[in-house]
């Protein structure tokens, strides 16, 4: 008998041995470190677009396009950028897709940001000329971010397209539209 409870004591030994290395190990796991003067902030990054006085999430730029345009044809009209959010917002024009081949409307984009003006035809006055290329995968400014936004603040862009070379047996009634992607983080 005194085998036995000496078998249960080695046993019991073991046993406790075990539980007290599995919460020593559970030590090493668990750790925190306070971090003094420190802020943490939350907010909300939201990109809106639109024209000077209406942005949103989702905008049509209904005078953006044109009938019956030839070769070096153009239209151009502002597009304003505008930070709906709660936190400071980097921003970019991401892509452009267009709905027909290039070769079907071969379009050009150009796009200044922040001009003096941006009249429906003529050259825009001021800003930066942040674009100039295809319409279709156009990224602008082509490295980079836009001028951050802070809340509420707003941007001015001028968009410009013209029509390109028009290839042999070009069918003017032809239409293709396009889609502006907009990225920003903060």
């Amino acid at each position: 008998m005194t085998r036995l409870r000496w078998w249960a004591l080695a046993t019991a030994s073991v046993g406790v041995l075990i539980l007290v290395s599995a919460q020593q190990t559970g030590a090493v796991w668990h750790d925190s470190t306070p971090i003094s003067n420190a802020t943490i902030r939350s907010g909300t990054l939201a990109l809106a677009v639109g024209d000077a006085s209406s942005q949103s999430a989702a905008y049509k730029l209904s005078a953006f396009g044109g009938t019956n345009l030839t070769q070096n044809a153009a239209v151009q009209q502002p597009l304003t950028v505008a930070n709906a959010g709660s936190v400071d917002m980097n921003y970019r024009l991401d892509s452009v897709s267009q709905t027909t081949t290039t070769t079907n409307v071969p379009l050009r984009l150009a796009v200044w940001l922040n001009p003096a003006s941006c009249p429906s035809t003529g050259a825009p006055t001021g800003g930066a000329l942040i674009y100039d290329g295809a319409m279709n995968g156009a990224a602008a400014p082509t490295t980079g971010w836009a001028p951050a936004l802070a809340p509420g603040a707003k941007s001015t862009w001028c968009l410009r397209a013209t029509v390109g070379s028009l290839a042999d047996g070009f069918d003017v009634a032809q239409s293709s539209t396009v889609t502006f992607h907009f990225t920003a983080n903060s």
